[in-house]
């Protein structure tokens, strides 16, 4: 073998230390007010539960601060792994940003599109995201490019979501003759454990409407 491809091989495997390390399903460090969330007292003592059931008696408020104190050092620890990496990651902007399988949301969300057809005050689904019902250019919105654009939106809609509904309103409108208006919306309903009843509350956020005559 060549010098050459000896640092072509340190460089790959470099960089594969180096994603592996930002990958790494190491959970981001809990805070007190972040304790006090619905979702986390919930699964709190679900755990008090079932160390309860195996003879293991801990009181509430020691859970919550071992929470606080474990997830901190883990993310203390993560970071000074990935402490030699980031100057070169933030140059390229080629770092692996979210944790693999790190964890998952108990409030997902979902897509759903909406048209309004002329002189008609109902407004009609046409996609929702995972229901057979409405499946008006599904093959796109569930390729993992697309899907990424929409999901994890957080309470300020990111300008690729916003690009994203005006190029799909563009496409409904040359489909679909008749209408007017194309409404976006996400839908967050909650995941429930599997012995207990389903929410069947749903959130509808991030709305945006596009109009016929106002979309060039």
């Amino acid at each position: 073998m060549q010098v050459r491809d000896h640092v072509r091989a340190g460089l790959i495997a470099l960089a594969l230390v180096a994603h592996g390390i930002y990958a790494l399903p190491i959970p981001s460090a809990v805070s007190e007010e972040q304790v006090a969330e619905p979702w986390r007292q919930r699964d709190i003592v679900l755990w008090q539960d079932v160390l309860g059931s195996v003879g293991i008696d801990v009181e509430k408020a020691t859970l919550e601060q071992g929470l606080i104190d474990v997830t901190g050092a883990a993310h203390r620890f993560h970071q000074l792994l990935k402490t030699p990496f980031k100057p070169v990651f933030r140059f390229t902007g080629s770092n692996q940003a979210w944790g693999l399988f790190a964890s998952a949301t108990t409030r997902p969300d979902r897509l759903v599109i909406e048209v309004r057809r002329e002189g008609q005050p109902d407004w009609h689904m046409i996609a929702r995201r995972l229901d057979p019902c409405c499946t008006w250019y599904a093959d796109h919105i569930r390729y993992r490019r697309i899907r990424g654009i929409w999901d994890g939106q957080k309470d300020k809609a990111r300008p690729a979501y916003r690009n994203l509904t005006k190029w799909l309103a563009r496409r409904a409108f040359a489909e679909f003759e008749d209408v007017d208006q194309v409404r976006f919306r996400l839908e967050r309903g909650r995941s429930t454990y599997p012995w207990k009843p389903p929410d069947d509350e749903r959130e509808y956020r991030l709305v945006r409407v596009h109009y016929r005559d106002r979309l060039r």
